[in-house]
């Protein structure tokens, strides 16, 4: 109680964390204000921040008094009036938690307040708003109610009392999220929470729960223009797509084709497209009501987590996932209002969306298996977790209860989600790189170079194209780079199960008009690097081929380097050990895009004096003489396409000008070489 700052513990292992009595206190079922004022010192000691859950409703039990003359009210099917029950976000049962008039501006001052209550007297460093997308929740008005007219031939309801919307249609949404305009200006009470907040406290942050469909595609916008960063949810749907799943909100899993990787741009793109500059986006690795990602994606589990640290959103990751685990107990459930179909009194009762819709898919699929003569119990082999197993059968005439369990599984011991996840730990292939008991080291490593390097954190985005040996785009490998002023980070990663050969197109870094002699530096992030050096144009015209495992990832940095003569020393021996290697290594390689070729065919069309060129022969017979690769066998590799009109050849036509000339001292081996080719 505020006014006594007495705690209760009410000894109640069920009651839910998201239905407060009051928004402005610390539960005593959590440990309390003294508990919570430690966790407060230390994490600030450790320069953590603390963020906590805000809600826009109270729980429907024994909720403060200062609430009481605003909660939102209905009559129901036999004219009683009752509070509005549940609403859009988390909660153990649907009529844990009851929504508040937000028609009234108590509502709004009280919310402000309670914040500011929190930060003052507890010094936290943010807010998380559940359901951010839904605020603030405004219903139709009963109509019908409110302009009736009593015995006496007065009016039920006084003026004041109608403005408020005393009574109205259960979930049936109006005001700001209804209108057109929500796309274009900002939510009022949310501008109002941040501006009354940052008076007083500028950095201040807040995140808000957003979750998006084809009909709210755009209300994360809204929330960046009004001060919050939307946390989403739409990365796993879209990672599940790419590796062969489908996951539905309420947790299901069903199997599907795997979509090929440009959905996860066409997604991103979506994502930013009217976004404000500057905006932050916050992206989690799963949901409430689903399953870890070590569940979620399998093997799959190493690119995403490669995908969630590189990406321009700010990741976000769940308990015990960074450890591997693949389950975990109940604790919430998320529902969604629905609006039913109106009974004789033309009153809407309050169903889950989520509910109605697995009850529709179960009698369709009864329907279906009576049609085949089929009665068996529904099948698990159709998903990869078959969540159907476990949703228990509802009266439709009683409460609303728990409709899914947010574990993935309907487990209730402990010893039973340690063999399921060890089962999933053998099922992964640990000898074969797919250990869920080492992945942390896989986090860890992506968290370090996040932080480390200020690209991966502010860089814009830019997409590559990462080739397979058609040239055609790789349909499983996501190519791309973030970049800002100071350096260029790239990024290739494999969504597919077997090994990829891919060769990346950089001409998005460099434009197509580059200098040909230009020489960049790249430096691999995956392990302890110095760098090499190489010529820009043996990147753009074949020299960039990367081998990269099954779900894994490269990455490394990407610079143009300032001309020396030392630095083109080096890049030339880088060059030339590249070349060597694959002359002896593989029958098909070809030398046409190494800089020693290239710069020999330079001499042979621009026509160069014969003294460049036989420095050239002797340079790159110095290069061969390392090796057990002859200059004939060179030669072999070396597509000589530089005919004129006059010439049928010009290596060969130098080579007989080099045999014949009496004013060039030779070495004995280009004399061979020119007397061989004539």
């Amino acid at each position: 109680d505020e006014e006594t700052a007495e705690a209760i513990d009410i000894g109640n292992d069920k009651a839910s964390p998201m239905a407060v009595t009051s928004r402005s206190n610390i539960s005593s079922l959590l440990g309390g204000e003294k508990s919570f004022i430690s966790l407060i010192n230390k994490a600030h000691k450790l320069s953590m921040k603390i963020v906590i859950d805000s809600l826009s409703r109270i729980s429907s039990s024994r909720a403060h008094r200062k609430y009481r003359d605003i909660l939102l009210r209905y009559l129901d099917t036999q004219g009683k009036m009752q509070i509005c029950y549940g609403s859009d976000g988390k909660s153990v049962r649907y009529e844990d938690s009851a929504i508040l008039n937000y028609r009234k501006k108590e509502s709004w001052d009280l919310l402000i307040s309670e914040i500011l209550t929190l930060i003052g007297k507890y010094k936290i460093d943010g807010v998380h708003l559940d359901n951010c997308q839904a605020w603030p929740q405004i219903m139709e008005m009963d109509t019908a109610e409110l302009y009736r007219i009593d015995i006496d031939g007065k009016p039920a309801y006084t003026p004041l009392e109608i403005l408020n919307g005393e009574v109205v249609m259960p979930n049936v949404e109006c005001g700001y999220w209804d209108t057109d305009n929500y796309e274009t200006y900002a939510n009022p009470l949310l501008i109002k929470l941040t501006r009354n907040v940052w008076n007083l406290y500028p950095s201040f942050i807040f995140i808000g729960e957003c979750w998006l469909n084809e009909k709210f595609s755009q209300r994360h916008v809204s929330l960046t223009k009004s001060g919050i960063i939307p946390r989403l949810y739409t990365l796993p749907i879209i990672l599940c797509e790419v590796l062969g799943k489908k996951i539905q909100r309420d947790g299901r899993i069903d199997s599907a084709p795997p979509t090929d990787i440009t959905l996860i741009k066409d997604w991103y793109n979506e994502n930013y497209k009217d976004l404000p500059e500057g905006a932050l986006l916050m992206q989690s690795s799963s949901g409430q009501v689903w399953p870890y990602p070590a569940l979620l994606f399998g093997r799959g589990n190493w690119s995403a987590v490669g995908l969630l640290f590189s990406l321009p959103d700010i990741p976000m990751t769940f308990m015990d996932e960074i450890d591997g685990e693949a389950y975990r107990v109940q604790i919430t459930n998320v529902y969604e209002s629905k609006e039913n179909k109106q009974n004789d009194n033309q009153r809407f009762r309050q169903r889950s969306k989520s509910l109605l819709k697995l009850i529709e898919s179960q009698e369709q699929e009864k329907r279906e298996r009576e049609q085949e003569g089929n009665r068996k119990p529904l099948s698990r082999s159709s998903s990869i977790v078959n969540f159907q197993d476990y949703i228990p059968q509802y009266n439709l005439n009683e409460s609303i209860a728990s409709i899914i369990n947010l574990s993935g599984v309907a487990v209730n011991q402990t010893r039973e989600i340690d063999n399921k996840q060890m089962n999933l730990v053998r099922s992964l292939g640990p000898d074969q790189g797919f250990d869920l008991t080492k992945i942390h080291y896989h986090y860890d490593h992506y968290r370090k170079l996040r932080n480390k390097h200020q690209c991966l954190r502010k860089g814009k985005i830019i997409y590559l194209k990462a080739m397979n040996n058609n040239g055609q785009t790789h349909p499983g490998v996501l190519a791309f780079a973030r970049q800002t002023e100071e350096e260029t980070g790239i990024f290739a990663i494999n969504f597919r199960d077997q090994e990829s050969n891919f060769l990346l197109d950089l001409k998005p870094l460099i434009g197509e008009e580059s200098n040909p002699d230009t020489i960049c530096f790249i430096q691999n992030w995956e392990c302890d690097d110095k760098g090499n050096y190489f010529f820009l144009r043996e990147l753009t015209q074949g020299r960039m081929t990367r081998k990269i495992g099954p779900f894994q990832s490269v990455c490394f940095s990407f610079s143009v380097s300032n001309f020396s003569q030392d630095i083109y020393r080096k890049t030339m021996e880088t060059s030339n050990s590249i070349m060597i290697n694959e002359l002896e290594n593989r029958n098909d390689s070809s030398v046409d895009s190494f800089q020693s070729s290239i710069k020999l065919k330079e001499i042979l069309n621009k026509k160069l004096p014969l003294e460049e060129f036989s420095k050239w022969i002797s340079f790159i017979c110095d290069i061969l003489s390392r090796s057990k690769i002859s200059f004939n066998d060179y030669i072999k590799k070396l597509d000589f396409v530089v005919r004129d009109e006059k010439s049928s050849n010009d290596f060969f036509s130098y080579c007989y000008r080099l045999a014949n000339t009496k004013n060039m001292m030779l070495s004995p081996q280009n004399l061979k070489i020119a007397q061989e080719a004539e």
